[in-house]
């Protein structure tokens, strides 16, 4: 057998090249045609063939026409709904895989598509080359028809404005959009901190709806002072039953929270009933965060109680803390800021009254504070 390499087969555009097999090291051929100074191989019309069986199969294939991969020319951007979907596509593709990654993130695009829906709504019909300041001034006035906030009415503008830029360079569209005046926002802060009772009631309202993770996500915000967010993305393996703690990550890095026995069997039920996946409440953070705030609204609505956010709990407990005279270290470890920040932010009810501080986090059953610091553990 010669092991000699055969000259290459050319018929036309088409070309095939002799490559040396990774197994027996036979020789086999490759066929593709050249583009941009790149070979592109053709699918099926290689293999093991003499010359002329190959010749003869690159001049079938040449003649049916069908070797020349063609990319699929993209549809024209004309309307403002087509810009959005198309500015979209390169938003999802923006989508970093984990935190800390160059990009954007599930929530940040889950808030774009909101958006859009909303503009798309009602101008998603607009030809590009005939938007004028009465498009713009639609857009706010149908919004505020349809009863949007002025808040969303102005990130809806933003967003629009966004697009446009993004659609100039890239030859979608041109000119400038037109300014128009929009409804003034008014900051709206939600600072009710709950008191003990009321989140005891309100966390049982929680547990009568439907989904149970919104019950499991009150007990532990109210039980560990976290935040919303680190709650939203607990591990079951940072869930420390043995040790009745849970291991959180935030703003200030890892840390970790006690928490009661009764908290311990919650969770380890919870566990074993639902055996959750990557998350322990069973679903996407950006659910919890999105979504939890309005559950929770609904419960405080159900139990006849002020509303307050998923923060008021972590008011609650900084309130409850520092009222219970609990020492610099413990406070700091549990809450993941300094002594003084809790001071001047979150005790706003109990105050400098240690005599109403005597409940302490979650459904605990006696009145002995939780000491620290505690000896961590590295973890993963």
């Amino acid at each position: 057998m010669s092991t000699k390499r055969p000259g290459p087969v050319t018929v036309g555009p088409l070309r095939g090249y002799a490559r040396r097999g990774p197994k027996d090291g036979r020789y086999y051929w490759q066929v593709g045609y050249h583009r941009d100074r790149k070979l592109h191989p053709i699918a099926g019309a290689g293999g093991w063939h003499t010359r002329p069986e190959l010749e003869q199969r690159l001049a079938a294939r040449l003649a049916a026409g069908d070797w020349e991969h063609r990319p699929a020319v993209a549809p024209a951007v004309t309307t403002t709904d087509q810009l959005l979907r198309t500015w979209l596509g390169w938003q999802k593709r923006r989508i970093r895989p984990e935190k800390g990654k160059p990009g954007i993130s599930p929530a940040t695009y889950k808030n774009y598509k909101y958006t859009a829906k909303m503009i798309t709504r009602v101008i998603g019909d607009a030809t590009l080359t005939h938007i004028s300041r009465v498009t713009v001034q639609l857009q706010r006035d149908e919004l505020a028809r349809l009863d949007y906030a002025a808040g969303s009415i102005q990130r809806a503008d933003e967003v629009l404005r966004q697009v446009w830029i993004w659609g100039r360079e890239r030859g979608h569209c041109a000119g400038e959009l037109a300014r128009v005046d929009l409804p003034d926002v008014e900051p709206a802060y939600n600072h009710v901190t709950p008191t003990t009772e009321q989140a005891g009631l309100v966390v049982d309202a929680l547990k009568a709806q439907s989904r149970r993770w919104r019950y499991i996500c009150g007990e532990l915000l109210w039980g560990t002072g976290a935040r919303v967010g680190e709650v939203a993305t607990l591990e079951p393996e940072r869930v420390w039953l043995a040790r009745q703690a849970v291991r959180v990550h935030g703003k200030t890095g890892w840390r970790t929270i006690p928490i009661t026995a009764e908290l311990t069997a919650l969770l380890a039920a919870w566990m074993t009933e639902h055996a959750p996946g990557s998350w322990l409440l069973g679903v996407s953070p950006v659910t919890v965060q999105q979504h939890f705030k309005t559950y929770l609204g609904e419960a405080c609505g159900v139990m006849g109680v002020p509303a307050w956010t998923p923060h008021g709990f972590r008011r609650l407990a900084s309130t409850v803390l520092l009222g219970a005279g609990l020492d610099r270290l413990a406070y700091e470890a549990i809450m993941g800021h300094s002594l003084e920040q809790g001071r001047k932010v979150y005790a706003e009810v109990i105050g400098g009254r240690p005599e109403v501080a005597v409940a302490l986090l979650g459904r605990r059953t006696t009145e002995v504070v939780i000491q620290g610091p505690w000896r961590d553990v590295k973890t993963g």
